[in-house]
């Protein structure tokens, strides 16, 4: 499997997992490279977040999910983006298994 299907796969199994709790309310988010309607004007989407954004319970705590297969590390602007998040009192996970979200997510009530 190449990184970006094992990527892909890692992020839905993360969104199976959380997707029906009571605890947990995700936002939608869109990332990718487009053309647009009309011309050839190309659209880069979602290229300054997180892969995934939650606001979790009890207190709605904003908490970013970042999907990491392999070796990779977090690129210049998604640290840029981790940072923003902390300072404004949210909290990031680096998930490299479903576990390492589920577990994020845990700590991140505390």
């Amino acid at each position: 499997m190449d990184r970006t299907a094992a990527h892909t796969k890692l992020k839905n199994d993360i969104l199976a997992e959380i997707g029906c709790r009571d605890d947990i309310l995700i936002v939608p988010t869109v990332s990718g490279v487009f053309r647009s309607l009309y011309g050839n004007r190309v659209v880069n989407a979602g290229a300054h977040k997180a892969d995934i954004i939650l606001a979790v319970a009890p207190r709605g705590r904003m908490v970013g999910i970042e999907v990491k297969t392999g070796n990779a590390t977090l690129k210049k602007n998604q640290g840029n983006w981790k940072k923003a998040l902390l300072k404004r009192g949210g909290f990031h996970i680096t998930a490299r298994t479903v576990q390492d979200a589920l577990d994020g997510i845990e700590e991140s009530k505390k």
